[in-house]
């Protein structure tokens, strides 16, 4: 066994010396992912990546002061973060999504009424201000199927029954409802009523459009960020999807983009 890989080297380089698992793998020539998984081996936890930018910046200037990154360096930047995940095993991914649910609810249920009321004033504000509009990430996609050679509409009631409600992303001419979920839609992020509520809502949407003849797919958004190679990743899914469906097999189809 290398000495890196070691749980008293790893205690005193990542826990005690504030070490990131690239800087330990640079030194030793292995990879983050295999720091990562010696220490989950040895038990240590690992720090968030809001703490390990916090433990990064507490000792160096920020890395972009005064500097502008190009569109060429955020691609890189955006397929080496995918890369990361590709990396990641099935366990870590679970637990990853684990950490970032219960990150989530700890919060709510943290905050007193009264900051809970000024969050969901705040939600609903924002949810006025985006009406018509989607998030960063379902707006890549969009764009990446539009690219893809798939003319797609996004926040529009026209192609729902009876003009009822908004579709995230239609593709008309496949009769393809994509719906783009956030957390709140899979985990009790504001506590299991909240949870059922929205469930129940998208059962009924769902049910609606599959009884127009319309093939539902669900993206599961467990990202943290914008990431351009996230909404590659999502988009390849959902294409392959489309591909495989004909009048048959239309339905109601999940997918978890990570």
């Amino acid at each position: 066994m290398s000495i890196w890989n070691t749980k008293k080297y790893l205690e005193q380089e990542y826990v005690h010396n504030g070490r990131s698992t690239g800087s330990i793998a640079k030194e030793f020539k292995t990879f983050p992912n295999t720091v990562r998984r010696a220490l989950i081996k040895h038990g240590i936890e690992l720090r968030t990546k809001s703490d390990a930018q916090k433990n990064f910046l507490e000792t160096n200037e920020h890395p972009m002061c005064g500097k502008t990154r190009t569109d060429e360096e955020r691609q890189k930047i955006s397929e080496g973060i995918q890369e990361h995940f590709d990396g990641l095993s099935d366990s870590e991914m679970e637990l990853r999504k684990q950490a970032q649910s219960e990150r989530a609810i700890e919060k709510w249920a943290s905050m007193d009424e009264e900051e809970r009321k000024k969050n969901i004033l705040k939600m609903q504000r924002a949810n006025r201000e985006m009406s018509g509009k989607g998030s960063k990430n379902e707006n890549m996609v969009a764009k990446l199927l539009s690219d893809a050679g798939y003319k797609t509409v996004q926040r529009s009631t026209d192609f729902s029954p009876q003009n009822r409600f908004e579709i995230d992303i239609a593709i008309p001419s496949c009769n393809v409802a994509i719906e783009w979920d956030g957390a709140a839609h899979f985990e009790p992020i504001y506590g299991d009523k909240d949870l059922s509520r929205v469930i129940q809502k998208d059962v009924r949407k769902n049910d609606s459009l599959v009884g127009f003849g319309w093939t539902v797919i669900r993206c599961r958004d467990h990202s943290t960020a914008h990431s351009v190679a996230f909404c590659r990743r999502a988009v390849n899914k959902i294409i392959e999807i489309i591909k495989t469906t004909n009048k048959k097999t239309k339905g109601i189809y999940q997918i978890d983009a990570e």
